[in-house]
């Protein structure tokens, strides 16, 4: 299959509460999180992804979910999105009439909120640098420096420097 032969999945995980996926899609995350479950126990490699929806997704009740999920699921780690409305402009010409959501924009503050939120969930899942030596990684830009020297790896180098450097 294409999944079996990609370098990188990125999955979104939204909501953690069937009852507030079905409020806000008129769906079931019953699939969703059934299919993430089975992309990680296939050893896919796969990149979970928290889209930052203001007073939607952000909530301490749903990021405390969704952190015990990735634990069940034994996930090192998640990358937080934070929310822009950049897409807004185009709601009209895709949807016709439909109403903007006129949420703010994410800021640094929110963000180091959500991040400790996350923290006290998982604490040992969300730290933003591991450090070996003079060896560091630093998991929110994929970007990996030794000394003063960056080095440049891909998706499946990244992942498994960062596995080891984690433990």
């Amino acid at each position: 299959s294409a999944l079996a032969a990609a370098d990188l999945v990125y999955f979104d995980l939204k909501l953690a509460s069937q009852a507030a996926h079905r409020r806000y899609t008129g769906a079931d995350n019953r699939l969703i999180l059934k299919n993430a479950e089975r992309s990680v126990r296939a050893g896919l490699p796969v990149e979970f992804r928290i889209p930052l929806i203001p007073g939607i997704t952000d909530t301490e009740e749903n990021l405390t979910g969704l952190a015990q999920f990735m634990i069940s699921l034994g996930q090192p780690r998640v990358h937080l999105l934070p929310y822009h409305n950049m897409g807004e402009s185009k709601i009209g010409v895709i949807e016709g009439g439909q109403p903007r959501l006129g949420l703010p924009v994410s800021s640094d503050g929110e963000y180091d909120r959500v991040r400790a939120l996350l923290r006290r969930a998982s604490p040992d899942r969300v730290a933003s640098r591991l450090t070996a030596g003079d060896l560091e990684l630093d998991r929110q830009s994929w970007r990996v420096h030794r000394g003063k020297r960056t080095i440049h790896l891909g998706p499946t180098e990244f992942r498994l420097l960062e596995y080891l450097m984690a433990k």
